[in-house]
């Protein structure tokens, strides 16, 4: 899905060699199987309330879906429908402790890609028709209510690929109207809503240069504006996850390369409610990506990614304070190398991270991690 390629850019943990965790610190995700897993999505209604949602990969499985849920103590395995193979879920929004919508993509012997919308009631999970727009997917989610969500993705045409947003009414979904990025390549990926008719989404375009520029668009309930959003990149600006504490307060953030350059640099922007602007470089030494963040007030954000390092890589997180960045050194994971793909923050004091670490079989194996205001620690059964 969208957001662990994003992650890839700066550091793989595929591409690395096999590591464990540090002794004791490895967390048990429940019937995780013998594949690879990735937690690309995470939600929390409340504090220890939280639903995270992926992919699992198997010898005999192109992908399915991945879901498990915590309740502060432990998690639980829930099985999500794959209405066709592969399938992955790459984001998901809980506006309640017992109303979760997933969103993904899923393959079928019909034809190519396929958006697909899963939803959890607390008890069982329901599949949600979506239209056909042909190859497309979902990559990111935002509800303000149970009945108020707008998904964003992409969808392939023979002109390259287009942004997609869809809206859910609580009974069915509709495709809204797209905004002209004058680009013959543009992708949404991540979303946040300040309120109903109050979203701003963020991804990338491809610029007239051949370079691949930052994407912002507003949403006001009836039609998508394109947002003039900073690129500093000279090869590559991407902002991939994006969190409003109000609709003129929004921080988006991801990374941007330079030509001729190994690593990625993280990249965080800020809007007042009139313009974007480049905010202070977060310190993630050699390089690294910001891939999403959570923001409970507008001087109260952590974001979260992955650093770069000699050859391997580890979790990043940083807090904002409206002034300037603060690194959270993430829990121990020893010599194993990780990604944190998605962030949630039910308060400022209680946030769930998930993504993905090198498990000692040379899988990638679902990561979690608990931020309390003091700390990190794994998330472990």
């Amino acid at each position: 899905m969208a957001a662990v390629a994003l992650a890839a850019v700066v550091v793989s943990p595929a591409g690395v060699g096999s590591a464990s965790l540090a002794a004791g610190a490895q967390p048990r995700p429940p019937a995780a199987g013998a594949g690879d897993v990735v937690l690309s999505g995470v939600s929390c209604a409340r504090a220890a309330r939280c639903l995270a949602v992926g992919q699992e990969t198997t010898s005999s499985e192109l992908g399915r879906d991945f879901a498990q849920a915590w309740d502060g103590r432990r998690w639980r395995a829930l099985a999500p429908p794959s209405p066709g193979s592969p399938a992955g879920l790459s984001g998901v929004a809980c506006p309640g402790p017992a109303a979760c919508i997933a969103v993904g993509g899923y393959a079928s012997q019909a034809g190519p890609g396929h958006t697909l919308a899963v939803a959890w009631n607390g008890l069982r999970w329901r599949v949600l028709a979506t239209p056909d727009t042909g190859n497309s997917e979902l990559a990111g989610i935002a509800c303000t209510g149970p009945a108020r969500c707008i998904a964003v993705g992409d969808r392939f045409t023979t002109g390259g690929r287009q942004t997609l947003a869809e809206a859910w009414n609580g009974t069915r979904w509709r495709v809204l109207p797209a905004a002209d990025t004058r680009s013959a390549d543009a992708a949404l990926d991540g979303i946040s809503c300040a309120g109903p008719g109050r979203c701003m989404a963020t991804g990338t375009s491809f610029s007239p240069a051949g370079v691949t520029i930052s994407l912002a668009e507003s949403w006001n309930g009836r039609s998508w504006r394109v947002l003039r959003s900073p690129s500093p990149g000279t090869a590559v600006s991407d902002l991939a996850g994006v969190s409003c504490a109000s609709p003129a307060s929004c921080i988006a953030v991801g990374f941007y390369l330079d030509r001729g350059r190994p690593f990625g640099q993280a990249l965080a922007e800020q809007w007042n409610g009139t313009r974007w602007r480049v905010l202070p470089p977060p310190a993630t030494g050699r390089g690294g990506s910001l891939l999403a963040i959570s923001c409970t007030g507008a001087a109260r954000c952590i974001a979260i990614g992955a650093q770069a390092g000699r050859g391997t890589g580890g979790p990043l997180a940083e807090a904002w304070n409206g002034t300037r960045w603060r690194l959270l050194p993430t829990a121990n994971l020893g010599a194993a190398t990780g990604n944190l793909l998605s962030l949630s923050c039910a308060q400022a004091e209680s946030c769930v991270a998930a993504g993905d670490y090198l498990g000692p079989a040379g899988l990638a194996r679902p990561l979690a991690e608990e931020w309390n205001g003091l700390r990190w620690r794994l998330i472990s059964q």
